[in-house]
């Protein structure tokens, strides 16, 4: 409680500095396909790679939690699915929490980790406490671990997080697993889908450059996990600094499973027919039906052509 109290006080301190001026930002809001009828309304960001000396990755965050606060039809919730910090420093932290407290205007900010959070110089344990204490902080995050769910709109969202320094791999313990399948049976037992957010992809969905970023060796039993459940879900992972491509590679179905990547949204990315900074996507959920449309968040557009429906 002491180090939390101790973050509150640094946090308002912070906040009176100048890290990012709105006045020149121009949000074209962002309305969904059918306003009426949506039922959830997510934002999803992956790899913003906050860094204490990046000015354009500190402007590039304040812009596109002014587009996401600035819809014309609100969002639920935004999600960020890991490496949100280049380094895990308390430095990235102040400046990507404090333009969200002072930007985000979202009622439900769910945060995975990546390993540029926890895989750090062999010190798993400083940086779990150190993320825990920020999400803890900021979001009065009650949950016991950095994997946890939440309910919004009688959807089942469910983060997970690896639980060692595994390196550009992920760790799941069998915990996590048995948590995961519980999770999933709620989502399951309601009759709607569950999403699945982790940062590491899961091997042989998509064809990518960096074969090591997979989940690693509970990959095939994560899967497992995943097309036994009952329900159809959706897997986003992020990791790759992958773009996207016309041909839709970095989105896959397999079974009642649908896995999406999520682009590196910090810089530019790696590989890809589109790899601009700034992009992720606009996750709406009806019905009968789950519409992901591609968003670039810091021009605050719709990227035209990247569009995909998924009937439920």
């Amino acid at each position: 409680m002491a180090v939390i109290d101790w973050l509150r006080r640094v946090i308002a301190a912070f906040l009176t500095l100048f890290i990012f001026s709105a006045g020149d930002v121009t949000i074209n809001a962002m309305a969904a396909q059918e306003a009426d009828n949506i039922r959830l309304n997510v934002s999803i960001i992956s790899d913003g790679h906050m860094e204490g000396n990046n000015k354009t990755r500190f402007e590039n965050h304040g812009r596109a939690f002014l587009d996401i606060s600035g819809a014309q039809t609100p969002v639920d919730a935004l999600v960020m699915v890991g490496d949100n910090t280049m380094n895990g420093m308390q430095i990235e932290y102040m400046f990507l929490y404090g333009l969200m407290r002072k930007h985000l205007t979202v009622d439900n900010v769910l945060i995975a980790p990546g390993n540029h959070e926890l895989c750090k110089e062999d010190k798993y344990e400083k940086y779990y406490k150190r993320f825990m204490a920020y999400n803890r902080a900021f979001f009065d995050y009650d949950n016991e671990h950095a994997y946890f769910s939440r309910e919004i709109n009688g959807y089942k969202l469910i983060v997970m997080a690896t639980e060692k320094d595994s390196k550009v791999e992920a760790y799941h313990s069998p915990e996590q697993l048995d948590w995961l399948k519980n999770e999933l049976a709620d989502a399951a037992a309601s009759g709607k889908p569950a999403f699945v957010f982790n940062h590491n992809p899961l091997e042989g969905k998509f064809e990518h450059k960096w074969p090591e970023g997979n989940v690693g060796p509970q990959g095939e039993e994560l899967d497992s996990i995943l097309k036994s459940c009952g329900t159809e879900v959706f897997y986003f992972s992020g990791h790759l600094h992958m773009g996207i491509y016309e041909n839709g590679n970095g989105l896959a179905q397999e079974d009642n499973v649908t896995y999406i990547n999520v682009p590196g949204f910090g810089e530019e990315c790696n590989y890809g027919d589109l790899v601009d900074a700034g992009m992720g996507w606009q996750m709406e959920v009806y019905d009968t039906k789950v519409v992901l449309r591609l968003r670039n968040f810091v021009k605050s557009e719709w990227v035209e052509g990247y569009e995909y429906t998924y009937e439920l």
